[in-house]
């Protein structure tokens, strides 16, 4: 019998006369017990944290992301979409433009972070989970649509109805034009068809917009440019 096991045998079940030592014992035992009980439940809720991040940012993340080394924005002949393109283990990529711009629908006014992603990467299944209102389309017969978070359509006040379009006017700083309190024209402003509404989590929800990489590219003069890009690999 191994010698461990015999001694806590031995104290364990010990006569009445060493009851100390089997009330010792006892609370031994209920302290490893709770102990061990308790970690189970921590351990449980940092699997369930987990599981909850990965299905809100997971689906929506890139395998890498690619930022300039310099400056704020990846020029279109950049050598890194050749490295890119000749890279076995990359299934696709996505250019992606994410500026601040000012919103307005009729007098109501909100600052967001306009992201404009690329249609041919953009996957409106990943995102149908994710929508409140609308089908997820970034364009209406070969107009831009927009699509909002959940605070902001609420901060903005505008319902959403497919058989009406609704335009969302959206304000933006020319980089052709001098930034000056006296040029107003350095202030460019597009329309865009309000196209539905998702709601991701807290943050993104009051903060952020959605449009097509080349409605972005237009709005912001990106000159088929980039902020980042994202990678996705192939399945291993």
């Amino acid at each position: 019998m191994n010698i461990s096991n015999f001694i806590s045998k031995r104290y364990l079940f010990a006569k009445k006369s060493r009851n100390i030592i089997n009330l010792i014992s006892l609370i031994s035992l209920f302290g490893l017990l709770v102990s061990a009980a308790s970690l189970v439940v921590i351990l449980s809720g940092f699997n369930g944290i987990q599981k909850y991040v990965e299905d809100v940012y997971g689906k929506f993340s890139a395998s890498i992301y690619v930022y300039p080394l310099s400056g704020k924005f990846i020029a279109e002949h950049d050598s890194i979409f050749s490295v890119i393109k000749l890279n076995n283990q990359v299934k696709y990529y996505s250019k992606v433009i994410e500026e601040t711009a000012m919103l307005k629908f009729e007098n109501k006014w909100v600052t967001a972070t306009i992201k404009g992603v690329d249609s041919n990467t953009y996957n409106k299944k990943t995102w149908s989970l994710n929508l409140i209102e609308g089908n997820g389309e970034l364009y209406i017969e070969n107009f831009p649509k927009i699509l909002l978070g959940y605070g902001l359509q609420n901060e903005l006040q505008i319902p959403y109805n497919e058989n009406i379009n609704n335009e969302i006017k959206i304000f933006s700083i020319s980089n052709k034009k001098q930034l000056s309190i006296q040029n107003q024209s350095s202030l460019k402003k597009n329309n865009l068809i309000f196209g539905g509404v998702y709601s991701i989590n807290p943050e993104l929800d009051f903060s952020s917009a959605m449009v097509d990489y080349k409605a972005a590219n237009q709005i912001f003069e990106r000159q088929n440019g980039a902020n980042y890009l994202e990678i996705f690999l192939k399945d291993n």
